[in-house]
């Protein structure tokens, strides 16, 4: 077993509907939704976050026109892994800017942004990622800011992995 397969991982999938044009002061986004999932190593259970925002008239969400996005599994760094662990954000009422970047068709290679910002409005970076294998269709970037909701069945992922 190598130190990859020991290491924290991340996957994305984003679908959203609007039309939010770069350096203008305001986009429509009709609905934006996305699932994030994060696991301690390969082999241990994945615990799936979502984010949604609907009929938003600000640059926080929103797409051109359409995109969908869905990562492979990429690497994230521990400090990244215990800042989105259950027992760090129950009942806090954080949310996620979220954000994949990138021109896509079909498949390609897209940076991954994710943004924590706790209930005073404090942002802190778990997610900076570059180059990240996914498949889709998006002309620019698909992006969203809402709530975290923990999806149902969620347990802490927990590391037992030996290199």
């Amino acid at each position: 077993m190598s130190n990859l397969d020991c290491m924290a991982q991340a996957k994305v999938t984003i679908l959203g509907a609007g039309l939010t044009i770069k350096n203008a002061p305001v986009g429509l986004n009709a609905g934006t939704v996305a699932l994030l999932g994060i696991r301690a190593n390969r082999s241990a259970p994945t615990i799936t976050y979502g984010i949604a925002s609907f009929f938003d008239a600000d640059k926080n969400n929103g797409s051109i026109v359409i995109g969908g996005v869905a990562t492979e599994w990429f690497y994230i760094s521990d400090e990244s892994f215990k800042a989105l662990q259950l027992n760090n954000l129950s009942g806090e009422g954080y949310k996620l800017d979220l954000k994949i970047k990138g021109v896509l068709l079909t498949s390609g290679k897209a940076d991954v942004e994710a943004t924590l910002i706790n209930s005073v409005g404090i942002p802190t970076s778990v997610i900076d990622s570059r180059d990240i294998k996914c498949s889709g269709l998006q002309v620019s970037e698909t992006m969203v800011r809402g709530e975290l909701r923990i999806m149902p069945g969620a347990r802490e992922s927990v590391a037992n992995c030996q290199p």
